[in-house]
């Protein structure tokens, strides 16, 4: 809740609070399990608990807060009050749902187990599914938002469907690219990205001026950018004509 408090500006899609929130599970599962490994008296109840803790367990507490963090993200990105406040709530209470049947099931032991790793299986295939659709969605936005900065001479086609594309804005595409093409385009697609977000931003809730004068800045930081570009410069973007983009979708969270 504090990061969504503090740091709400960086917060700018549901996958964000899907990550965010499952990092926060992550920890508390870290420190949590320390606890229990040090209680343990033999070896052989130490193994089996780190086995169980570690690995067949090890998502869960990443599950709930994932929960939580879906739940705020989804209120922050709403216009409708009532929504605000229920998404969170929400969230909060199939955390608490989901956390107090797995522990029911596993304080019963024994064939009961198997119900909690049928549980983290639904579970896993939940927050995988819920990861692709999010960044889908996050993708779509990025090309739509970036669209107006092609026509413009912002970015040229192939920077912005880079910027659009999660690999070759992550750090992955290091395996791919190499290390100094990813380093020296790594300011220029998330700079993009940010510029895209915050186009969203102010579509969405008409935010102050506030917001439009860090569009233009972003723009102008894109623009420079985007001529130091690397690929740019060894003549390797063909500045191929661009496939259509996407029109905005319909349904929007109310």
């Amino acid at each position: 809740m504090l990061l969504f408090l503090f740091f709400e500006r960086e917060i700018d899609s549901v996958l964000d609070g899907l990550i965010y929130g499952s990092m926060i599970g992550f920890g508390f599962s870290a420190v949590e399990n320390v606890l229990y490994f040090v209680g343990q008296t033999t070896p052989s109840e130490l193994f089996l608990l780190f086995f169980l803790r570690a690995f067949v367990f090890g998502m869960l507490h990443a599950l709930f807060t994932g929960l939580v963090g879906v739940g705020l993200a989804l209120g922050k990105f709403s216009r409708n009050l009532t929504l605000r406040i229920a998404w969170p709530l929400i969230g909060l209470v199939l955390a608490i749902f989901t956390h107090a049947l797995h522990n029911f099931f596993a304080t019963l032991g024994g064939e009961h187990l198997w119900y909690t790793v049928i549980g983290i299986s639904f579970g896993l295939v939940w927050f995988g599914v819920t990861s692709v659709v999010c960044l889908w969605h996050e993708n779509r936005w990025i090309q739509i938002h970036l669209a107006e900065e092609m026509e413009n001479g912002v970015l040229i086609p192939e920077q912005a469907f880079d910027a659009a594309h999660f690999w070759k804005r992550s750090s992955l595409c290091i395996l791919t690219d190499g290390y100094r093409i990813t380093r020296q385009r790594h300011k220029l697609l998330h700079e993009a990205t940010k510029l895209a977000f915050e186009k969203q931003r102010h579509t969405r809730f008409q935010v102050t001026e506030e917001c439009l004068q860090r569009i233009a800045r972003l723009r102008v930081s894109v623009k420079e950018l985007s001529r130091l570009d690397p690929l740019f410069q060894d003549l390797k973007l063909s500045q191929r004509k661009p496939p259509p983009i996407p029109p905005p979708p319909i349904r929007r969270i109310r």
